[in-house]
């Protein structure tokens, strides 16, 4: 009974998908392709999958606005597994340090074959135990012909940026930019802003310390004999009102930070607090 039940659903896919222009068919390696209706595969499953080594599902798309794969779901949470074990299917192993959880591979066809532009992969990093498999995320680029990894994010949580053993929270082994804007009228601050120049007679106002928690800016004066206030109104900068760059301090500056309730003065040059 269960052999004529997956013949009649075998045969009943074969009868839709032909009915809408789309064969399917047994390749002659025992694979299953389905094609379109100029005999171009779609959709192939290789026959070594569950029982061999090198099961593949590949997808092929002839129409270069198409989306290849879409995956929707209604009312649960859409999900995607990347399941690795050593050992075989029918005795799989536990991972070890090193093993690849998952790779994604971006690539291009160049001189007649296909490269790595780009690579996301998922690393084992260190001693498996129970329930406790630290797992790092590296992304990497290639600029000359390799991939390198450009960025890792390791097993607890440290971001490096140009090194793989970030030793901090965010490691950027390179050159940084940071926001400097100029202003010749009274501003107030906003958080795309961090180093303002002020040039005339103005006051800089900085937002609320609520919900800004940890943000820094530095005030800055030029030359001139401009006078800058710079305020917060409803909070202290420390335990004062106002900041000021005084005319006849030339390239004074203050540098503040929110402590989430408050403005804390955490470097400067030259500046009257009242």
């Amino acid at each position: 009974m269960k052999k004529i039940l997956t013949l009649v659903i075998v045969a009943s896919l074969a009868l839709t998908i032909q009915a809408q222009g789309i064969k399917n068919t047994l390749a002659t390696g025992g694979e299953f392709e389905v094609l379109n209706s100029s005999d171009q595969i779609l959709f192939k499953v290789h026959n070594t999958g569950w029982a061999g080594t090198t099961g593949e599902f590949e997808f092929n798309s002839y129409d270069g606005g198409s989306t290849i794969v879409h995956i929707s779901d209604h009312g649960h949470n859409n999900k995607l597994y990347f399941d690795y074990s050593n050992g075989t299917v029918a005795s799989p192993a536990s991972v070890v340090n090193g093993n690849s959880l998952g790779l994604i591979f971006f690539n291009g066809l160049v001189g007649g074959s296909y490269q790595s532009g780009a690579i996301i992969r998922a690393e084992v990093s260190g001693t498996v135990s129970g329930t406790t498999m630290p797992t790092d995320i590296q992304f990497g680029t290639q600029a000359t012909g390799t991939v390198l990894t450009r960025m890792i994010i390791k097993s607890d949580g440290k971001i490096g940026i140009g090194t793989i053993i970030p030793n901090s929270t965010l490691q950027v082994a390179g050159s940084i930019t940071l926001p400097v804007s100029g202003h010749n009228a009274d501003y107030t601050l906003t958080d795309r802003d961090y180093t303002v120049l002020v040039n005339s007679t103005s006051t800089i106002t900085l937002p609320s310390p609520v919900g800004t928690l940890g943000r820094i800016y530095i005030i800055k004066k030029g030359a001139g004999t401009n006078t800058v206030t710079i305020n917060c109104p409803g909070f202290a900068i420390d335990a004062f009102n106002e900041i000021i760059l005084s005319e006849t301090d030339v390239y004074s500056f203050v540098q503040v930070q929110s402590a989430g309730g408050i403005w804390l003065i955490i470097g400067g040059k030259d500046y009257t607090s009242i």
